[in-house]
């Protein structure tokens, strides 16, 4: 509940989230990839999802098969929101 009221609170604010749970990163308006000090990619979740090469992409396929397709379907669904 309190993420929830967190999330609603910030919406239009412009934040930093150093986040290791994918279910946290699926939730943010744009993610930044970056591997030793490089930006490897940097767009809005279900963009770089669209990429199966992407690093964020990999990731989100390391939680499982019926995660990922809960991720990326969650990610469709706040990109819709947004617009």
């Amino acid at each position: 509940m309190m993420h929830k009221f967190v999330w609603e609170a910030l919406r239009d604010q412009n934040m930093r989230t150093k986040a290791r749970v994918i279910n946290t990163i699926i939730e943010s308006n744009k993610v930044l990839c970056m591997a030793s000090g490089k930006v490897l990619s940097y767009d809005t979740p279900s963009k770089l999802l669209e990429d199966p090469s992407s690093i964020f992409a990999q990731l989100v396929l390391e939680t499982g098969e019926a995660s990922a397709k809960n991720l990326k379907q969650r990610a469709n669904d706040l990109e819709k929101q947004r617009r």
